[in-house]
């Protein structure tokens, strides 16, 4: 389903105070650089040392990386990066996980998509931007016929995918650790792509309208 159609189905229209659009230059490169090394650094200090430039998976021609960027231009270069994400599809390489570990084998044979370095901007800016991530994300997987949405969670943020229903991919539940993510442990959490809207729909929540009900023509994406 392109956009265009899928605001056709939808109730309403919203303009954010942003757009979020598929990053092509190598100038956006940088500025998704400079956020994710500041997301990084309030929680993983040493890893967010490595992510002061872009790196080579940014420019692979499977993976996407996603930039929220303010509608202001207080930013010499454009707009401000609130939010950023690199979304990895495993149809042609294995997502970056599987550097760490197996996939068990009812994931094997599947379409998955794996958000890797997220990062937002703090404070209420970057916690809509987050929102309009997912929702991105959410609009890649879907158009490209994803089976499920895949995402290492460390804590405390393990909390916010267990709130969008995200599953444990491993039934214990543990903290693994992640040597693509400086051995930091990680939850790895999956969701089926073609089932959201369903689940949270019944489940009332309350991301419901902003993605399933509302048409957002700054989601520059497809």
């Amino acid at each position: 389903m392109s956009l265009m159609e899928s605001a056709v189905s939808k109730n309403k229209i919203e303009n954010l105070p942003f757009t979020v659009r598929i990053v092509k230059s190598s100038e956006d490169l940088q500025k998704v650089a400079e956020l994710r090394q500041k997301a990084y650094a309030r929680h993983i200090p040493e890893f967010a040392q490595q992510l002061t430039i872009p790196e080579p998976a940014d420019t692979d021609p499977n993976t996407f990386v996603l930039l929220v960027e303010s509608k202001n231009n207080e930013d010499s270069r454009g707009g401000v990066a609130l939010g950023t994400m690199r979304v990895h599809i495993n149809r042609y390489s294995p997502l970056p996980l599987e550097k760490s570990i197996q996939l068990p084998e009812h994931l094997q044979n599947l379409t998955l998509a794996e958000a890797v370095r997220f990062g937002i901007a703090d404070g209420v800016d970057g916690q809509q931007a987050r929102d309009a991530l997912f929702e991105a994300f959410y609009l890649v997987c879907n158009v490209l016929k994803v089976d499920k949405m895949v995402i290492c969670a460390r804590f405390p943020v393990h909390k916010l995918y267990l709130g969008l229903h995200f599953e444990d991919v491993f039934p214990t539940g543990e903290f693994i650790k992640m040597t693509h993510i400086g051995n930091v442990p990680h939850r790895l959490f999956m969701l089926q792509v073609n089932q959201i809207e369903q689940i949270w729909y019944a489940e009332k929540h309350p991301l419901y309208d902003f993605i399933f009900s509302t048409y957002h023509p700054d989601l520059e994406l497809l």
